[in-house]
């Protein structure tokens, strides 16, 4: 079974399936923004990718540019978002460069995979950051970089990293 595929808005779509289905795929649309511009755009609820001429397309297109965030507008808006939290040294901004939840969840039994999280998020909010954010001095060194653990013992030094132990010479 071949599906028949477009990219619409850096997105792959399935063109058999529904219109507002499809559209509720797209990041940043959501099944009730996608029925709301089908609304809007006159399209009944059936209509199929397929069944839309390049007009349509073109007018569904520039409408949801127009009025929307999607895919890489919103990556970018979410880590301008919380690079403007680090920047003013807000709770939620410190809880962010930590790596801890922000949003009041326990820290006791998600605490860890938070943090492990937290640098593939940082790294995405480094790489979207706007020119006009600043970035203040210690967010770049302090917590994002992975540190050692030495302890001494009988027989040498014991690095660890991540669970794994290493004998340094």
């Amino acid at each position: 079974m071949i599906m028949s595929q477009i990219l619409f808005l850096n997105q792959v779509i399935n063109t058999k399936k529904k219109l507002n289905i499809s559209l509720s795929r797209i990041k940043g649309l959501g099944s009730q923004r996608a029925q709301y511009i089908c609304k809007k755009l006159g399209f009944q609820e059936k209509v199929t990718f397929e069944d839309l001429d390049t007009s349509n397309i073109d007018s569904l297109k520039e409408y949801i540019e127009r009025n929307f965030l999607v895919n890489e507008q919103l990556d970018r808006k979410t880590s301008a978002d919380i690079l403007f939290l680090l920047d003013s040294g807000t709770y939620k901004g410190k809880r962010h460069k930590l790596g801890y939840p922000a949003r009041g969840q326990r820290t006791l039994s998600n605490g860890k995979t938070q943090r492990r999280l937290s640098r593939r998020r940082f790294s995405k909010v480094l790489e979207n950051y706007d020119s006009k954010t600043i970035v203040t001095d210690k967010f770049l060194h302090s917590h994002l970089t992975s540190r050692l653990k030495t302890t001494s013992n009988k027989k040498g030094t014991v690095s660890r990293k991540r669970g794994y132990t290493f004998k340094k010479r």
